[in-house]
């Protein structure tokens, strides 16, 4: 899965460096209290590594807002998006 493939209804998700991920609020509403789950992953082995999921808590976006944010432990080569859920501030 992709950074652009994450399981996401709230927030579309890019990615826009080695380690910074650009979310975007398509909603109508502003969207708080979201939270980022990724883990290490290597493809060429179809594994995940470890048993941590790293977290990292998204701000309030406007409708329409973007912002990128650099979560701890994300490598594009060598992570994974595993949800997007809200309410876990």
């Amino acid at each position: 899965m992709e950074a652009g493939d994450a399981p996401s209804s709230y927030v579309q998700i890019t990615a826009s460096g080695m380690g910074s991920l650009c979310i975007t609020n398509p909603q109508w509403q502003a969207v708080s209290g979201l939270s980022l789950y990724h883990k290490t992953y290597l493809a060429d082995a179809s594994m995940y590594i470890g048993g941590v999921a790293f977290r990292t808590v998204l701000p309030t976006m406007q409708p329409g807002e973007q912002v990128t944010v650099t979560p701890q432990n994300f490598a594009a080569d060598y992570s994974q998006i595993l949800a997007v859920e809200q309410g876990n501030e």
